[in-house]
């Protein structure tokens, strides 16, 4: 039911009587964008055109994935048959037992930094396999690191959750401006 009193825009309002058949009708109203002739953007090429750039960025960003993996597999490699990586483990492992507490958060702050980063954390739990294995006999090393690698997924989990819960509010109020 209409106000007849309430006075109404006529292209606000959507129901309009015809004067012909004495009924209401619902007019709807369409948007038509106006492109002028001046304008430097063809509609028809402009999907192919991006499209076009688009293929060529994303097999420009595979090459540069794929040769920054073959150089860090060969530096990873350098160092292993150097035995860096081994003489690094073992002073690392020196401190670890002369600052076992700290070890721990240590430890488990590297997972919480890892884990929201979207770093992979398997060699952390490898290394908590290796480093809690050498320290206390590879039984109890093994429940040892299960339960510090357990704790720094879920304290690193929770951070990532914290992080895109509320510390992204602020991203997601600016892209709703646009």
């Amino acid at each position: 039911k209409h106000n007849k009193n309430k006075k109404s825009h006529p292209t606000m309002d959507p129901t309009t009587t015809d004067p012909e058949t004495n009924s209401n009708s619902l007019q709807l109203q369409t948007f038509q964008p106006q492109i002028s002739p001046k304008s430097s953007v063809n509609p028809q090429n402009f999907h192919q055109n991006s499209t076009v750039s688009n293929t060529k960025s994303c097999t420009n960003r595979w090459i540069t994935y794929i040769g920054l993996m073959i150089l860090t597999g060969l530096l990873l490699m350098s160092l292993i048959f150097s035995g860096q990586i081994v003489d690094f483990l073992q002073d690392f492992l020196g401190w670890f037992e002369e600052n076992v507490v700290l070890g721990y958060f240590l430890y488990v702050g590297l997972y919480v930094v890892v884990i929201p980063t979207l770093l992979p954390a398997t060699y952390l739990t490898i290394g908590a396999g290796y480093i809690f294995g050498e320290m206390y006999g590879k039984l109890v090393g093994f429940f040892v690191g299960f339960g510090v690698a357990s704790l720094g997924l879920f304290l690193g989990s929770a951070a990532a959750f914290c992080i895109g819960r509320f510390g992204l509010k602020l991203g997601e109020k600016n892209l709703q401006n646009y």
